[in-house]
């Protein structure tokens, strides 16, 4: 693995405790108010990022593996080992339901859940391999379609461009679908030997970065969509070795910075042109399982097996120096 001489060791600015067990997801909403934080302890927790306070405290009957906040931090989505709970802010808390009274969400565990179309739809997908598109205020399911995966999918994002939805799985593998034509397989990519456990998008969307918990991120390109012969490369245009499963990886919108999270407890921020590490983040005491950040990118935070939240300032990497190579 390589890394600068000396690279850059930065404290957390703070800790958010609270969980009682491993956190699985920190999401924060479009203005970088509020972030909800879901954790194995059943629970999904609401931070006022300004004073850092938990604001509310959601509870589940079972595991929950992804939480998400709409853009307007009105609604948040609950993906539960046993299901799909929406969660309505009203005036003293947030109200849940399942997002369906009429059916099971998915036939097993749901992996993930998003926000479309300013939280007027939610897409979900599980270890059953079905990707279900949710109306939210009806809870009607408009769609169910096949993720042409063949193990339990375990990760979805769409490019900033909106040409592909990308769906990684158990496997390793990931493929590209076009969203408005679910039915079209774009291109399949058989990326890594274990689960992905994230996918972020090059600025432009003309490729993306894969994390695995075979202990490697790659980066993948391809040419303009609709151009003679397009496809995804077949070998990584880059590996990033860790000594640990990868749980996490960002791309910072000025493109030079990608940001991976560790088993070994460490965060790794990587310089895309030298493949080398020029600054870690330690604190956190087990593995850290999962990254977001701040709109501006200026603020990360880092969620872990050892049930806290930190705080960094990473506005060195995202917005200085690296902004201008």
């Amino acid at each position: 693995m390589a890394a600068e001489p000396n690279p850059t060791q930065l404290d957390a600015l703070y800790v958010l405790d609270g969980h009682t067990d491993w956190i699985t997801s920190v999401h924060i909403d479009s203005q970088g108010l509020v972030m909800c934080s879901s954790s194995m302890d059943k629970t999904v927790r609401v931070w006022d990022l300004k004073s850092g306070d938990n604001t509310s405290t959601l509870p589940h009957s079972d595991w929950v593996l992804q939480s998400q906040l709409s853009d307007d931090g009105e609604l948040i989505a609950s993906a539960c080992w046993n299901g799909v709970v929406i969660w309505e802010r009203q005036s003293k808390g947030f109200k849940g339901r399942a997002i369906s009274e009429r059916e099971p969400a998915h036939n097993g565990p749901v992996k993930f859940c998003k926000f479309l179309m300013n939280g007027l739809r939610m897409v979900s997908g599980s270890e059953d391999r079905s990707i279900r598109l949710w109306d939210i205020e009806t809870g009607q399911r408009l769609s169910t379609n096949d993720s042409f995966h063949t193990w339990g999918l375990s990760v979805i994002s769409f490019s900033p461009d909106g040409d592909f939805r990308a769906t990684g799985d158990e496997a390793g593998t990931i493929l590209l679908v076009d969203p408005n034509n679910a039915m079209v397989l774009v291109e399949t990519v058989l990326a890594h030997t274990h689960e992905v456990t994230g996918i972020a998008w090059r600025p432009g969307g003309s490729g993306m970065a894969s994390s695995s918990a075979d202990g490697t991120v790659k980066l993948w390109e391809w040419p303009e969509l609709g151009s003679v012969g397009w496809e995804v490369q077949k070998e990584p245009q880059m590996v990033f070795p860790h000594p640990d499963a990868v749980t996490a990886v960002l791309w910072t919108l000025v493109g030079a910075i990608i940001i991976t999270s560790c088993s070994d407890a460490t965060i790794r921020l990587w310089d895309v042109h030298s493949a080398s590490v020029v600054c870690c983040l330690e604190g956190h005491s087990r593995a850290v399982t999962c990254l977001s950040w701040t709109p501006n990118q200026s603020k990360l935070f880092s969620g872990s097996k050892d049930g806290t939240i930190r705080a960094w300032d990473i506005s060195t990497f995202t917005m200085d120096k690296y902004s201008r190579r």
